[in-house]
């Protein structure tokens, strides 16, 4: 029977996996609530949009496995509001300006899901070092 000595940078693999995507993800939320109360300029410019960002497995050729990565990065092109203001640089000829579609409440939960997730993933990482290591120090 033979043992797979590798099995440990595969888990360390998949968890940093996970970490990195979750860190772009809080990156992407501190992006979007930096924006969050941003308007259009001028008519002809619309407003800062959501972004959002989707996950896929890749194949990690060094270790022989899927782990999550960041597919996309893509602007959410739901509808935007719009706010009557006549007297903004920005207004319409009919006194309105576009607003983001950025939902400061919604941006909050998706950051602490991304923060929990990152945590997770991190103590897996933690917590297979240290078997790592602990087999290593019996097996000398």
């Amino acid at each position: 029977m033979g043992y797979n000595y590798n099995i440990f940078d595969q888990i360390l693999a998949i968890n940093a996996g996970g970490m990195s995507s979750q860190s772009t993800r809080l990156k992407i939320i501190s992006e979007n609530m930096a924006n969050a109360n941003s308007t259009s300029l001028s008519p002809s410019i619309e407003p800062y949009r959501r972004k959002r960002v989707f996950f896929g497995d890749v194949w990690d050729e060094q270790t022989g496995v899927k782990k999550v990565a960041v597919r996309k990065i893509s602007p959410d092109m739901g509808p935007l509001p719009m706010e009557y203001n006549p007297s903004h640089p920005g207004a319409d000829e009919n006194g309105n300006i576009k607003k983001t579609n950025v939902e400061a409440l919604i941006e909050m939960m998706d950051m602490q899901n991304a923060s929990i997730s990152y945590k997770a993933n991190l103590e897996a990482y933690v917590a297979s070092n240290d078997l790592y290591l602990k087999t290593i120090n019996l097996l000398t």
